[in-house]
């Protein structure tokens, strides 16, 4: 395949339309009420399919990881259970905001929150000026955020 931007913008837009529609296919679903369906998708997302995919193609990943450094291991699993409580919120915000509004705060909030977090706890390095525009860019995401 060329090298060239267009199937990154592509590929970018892509994303794009799927992470804004894919709640859009649970309003057809009359006969279930959302926590059925959301759980449903939250089990095949966030439990079978990644233990499915690493138990199919890295034999012993996960049992060998548990042997080895178990305080990593219990990190990871803590942060998964974040994930996934930020998950079921995300799903109860669908309904109670709508998606165009859940979408909207959500994104920003993960914007938000990881260019400042990796600052915050010291894994990045950033030079003044930098700084200073990033701060700037993140008060107008706070400010449209409480808007």
């Amino acid at each position: 395949m060329p090298e060239n931007g267009t199937s990154g913008i592509l590929a970018v837009i892509l994303a794009g339309f799927s992470n804004g529609s894919f709640p859009a296919a649970s309003k057809g679903m009359t006969a279930w009420k959302w926590e059925h369906i959301w759980m449903v998708y939250s089990f095949c997302a966030m439990a079978l399919l990644p233990v499915g995919l690493a138990l199919l193609f890295s034999h012993g990943t996960i049992l060998g990881q548990l042997d080895r450094d178990p305080g990593l291991a219990g990190e990871v699993a803590f942060f998964g259970a974040l994930w996934g409580v930020g998950s079921l919120l995300f799903g109860v915000s669908l309904v109670r905001l709508g998606m165009a509004i859940t979408n909207a705060l959500v994104n920003g909030i993960v914007a938000f929150c990881g260019s400042l977090g990796p600052i915050l706890i010291g894994s990045v390095q950033v030079g003044r000026a930098r700084l200073v525009w990033l701060i700037v860019g993140l008060t107008l995401l706070a400010l449209s955020l409480v808007m």
